[in-house]
């Protein structure tokens, strides 16, 4: 990915260029600086008040710093802002699921796949990865999980190793270890080259080689 020095050259250039500073703030989460991050997301909305990413992000960075009522507020005016995002609706359900409300998250997520006017499949993965890996046991679920990323599999013809990558994890939290493995290996021949996806997905295909499925550490994950 870009460094934080080409963020800041493009902030330097284009100060109202909101997504630098979106992207620049990830950066910075991804770093843990939760402070820079914060001030990167304040800027990003002082500029733009009307940018769902920025309240998005700003989300999580709050969520990290343990204020769990600002953060959901920040998700929520989000979705106001882009209520045909699934994208919106996704960080939603990530800050129900940091705040234990499942039934809140999941409740998100369908919301998001009926308005959703992002390209289908990209929320039709999204929604299985979340249903198949969340850190949360009471919000995953493995049969909604494979339907979702079946039809997300349809849609890119059955050759995104992303899209397969989800599939796996979908069949390994419904207990289907055979198809897990099956789909993971395929995800990995459609997989070009040194892509920096393929460590994670081969210790996924490990884990469902040993008949464990694979759920995510932390919801906050950028």
């Amino acid at each position: 990915g870009n460094s934080n020095h080409d963020y800041s050259e493009a902030i330097r250039l284009d100060p109202d260029l909101v997504v630098a500073y979106c992207s620049r703030a990830l950066n910075y989460l991804e770093e843990n600086n939760t402070d820079q991050a914060l001030i990167d997301l304040n800027e990003a909305i002082r500029r733009n008040p009307k940018s769902a990413i920025a309240y998005s992000r700003r989300a999580l960075v709050l969520l990290r710093l343990k204020q769990r009522d600002d953060a959901l507020s920040d998700a929520q005016i989000a979705v106001t802002l882009r209520p045909e995002s699934f994208e919106a609706y996704s960080f939603l359900a990530r800050v129900h699921v940091a705040r234990a409300e499942c039934e809140a998250a999941r409740a998100d997520v369908e919301c998001g796949l009926e308005v959703a006017h992002d390209p289908q499949p990209y929320a039709l993965n999204s929604a299985a990865w979340f249903y198949a890996t969340s850190p949360e046991g009471a919000v995953r679920d493995g049969k909604r999980a494979v339907e979702l990323a079946q039809k997300a599999c349809d849609l890119t013809e059955w050759k995104s190793a992303r899209t397969l990558d989800t599939l796996a994890a979908s069949y390994a939290e419904s207990g289907d270890f055979i198809q897990a493995v099956r789909w993971q290996r395929q995800a990995l021949d459609f997989l070009k080259g040194s892509a920096p996806d393929r460590a994670g997905m081969e210790r996924r295909l490990q884990l469902y080689q040993q008949q464990q499925p694979y759920h995510g550490k932390s919801p906050l994950e950028p």
